[in-house]
């Protein structure tokens, strides 16, 4: 039985790893993204609501004289001017920045530990009810 040159299992295994990270942001995903809509804003998410309906100025120095810095705040205002108001489009950039974390951390665990390391690091970050419980509210944590 011939066995596969190094190169072959070399790209094979990176092939595994490339479609086991995809598969982990999908996952990622589709936990924050179902029932995004379930809990109506509680206080902090109404601030967020209310600060991007503010000018940008105004949005500016409110954020100036608070401790959240304005980028977030910025995004988000252009973003709900792309696709409304709504609870869940307040929710939406939360989702997306949490998901990126995923394929972030497994990238750097692969690089400063090894494969193994870095889909375990994607996995817990795409599994953690912690994690996926703020990543659904529209806030900048």
């Amino acid at each position: 039985m011939r066995t596969a040159p190094a190169g072959e299992r070399w790209a094979r295994n990176t092939t595994q790893w490339h479609l086991a990270l995809i598969a982990l942001v999908i996952l990622a995903f589709a936990l924050r993204a179902v029932s995004l809509e379930r809990q109506s804003l509680w206080y902090d998410e109404g601030v967020s609501a209310y600060l991007i309906t503010l000018s940008w100025e105004a949005l500016t120095r409110w954020t100036a004289d608070d401790i959240q810095p304005p980028l977030y705040y910025y995004l988000l205002k252009l973003w709900c001017a792309a696709v409304g108001h709504s609870e869940g489009a307040l929710r939406w950039p939360s989702v997306f920045f949490s998901t990126l974390t995923v394929p972030l951390s497994a990238v750097l665990g692969r690089r400063l530990f090894s494969r193994r390391a870095g889909l375990i690091a994607g996995l817990l970050f795409a599994l953690s009810p912690l994690y996926i419980w703020y990543a659904q509210e529209a806030r900048n944590y």
